[in-house]
């Protein structure tokens, strides 16, 4: 699926774009509130600064993307892989993050502000400047951190 046909749709009132192959898309500034990609392969996405605000990111493949300043505010990302992605400057407030693989990801400046990350690969996570108040991190794996 290209980036029009997504844009096309979601503006029709679709929302429901689970298990789709969405691999390098291109969908910066994209408006994608409460957007349904649960199971969804966006290995390479380009979804720099759009707004996912609570989006359903469960189980997604976001592996090595672009989403830096992007708006995930209590977005659901349950089990979602998001190894080696630049999420610099992206707000995460209230989003569940429960059993994601953030391992290398780049979460400098990022606000992470009450989300929960129970149970989280973090493994060599880079979260200088971070906003971690009110995180949830029981059972987090936490090695290798770049914190300060």
């Amino acid at each position: 699926m290209e980036a029009q046909e997504v844009l096309k749709l979601y503006r029709a009132g679709q929302r429901n774009f689970s298990q789709v192959c969405l691999i390098q898309i291109c969908l910066p500034n994209a408006n994608l509130i409460g957007i349904n990609l649960i199971g969804a392969n966006l290995i390479g996405a380009n979804l720099q600064s759009t707004n996912l605000t609570k989006a359903h990111l469960n189980q997604a493949r976001l592996n090595k993307s672009n989403l830096a300043d992007t708006t995930m505010i209590q977005a659901c990302l349950i089990n979602t892989e998001m190894i080696d992605s630049d999420l610099r400057g992206a707000n995460l407030r209230g989003a569940n993050l429960r059993g994601a693989n953030l391992r290398g990801a780049n979460l400098r400046g990022a606000n992470l502000r009450g989300a929960n990350l129970g149970g989280a690969d973090l493994m060599g996570v880079y979260l200088k400047e971070t906003n971690l108040e009110g995180v949830n991190l029981k059972d987090a794996h936490l090695e290798d951190l770049e914190i300060q």
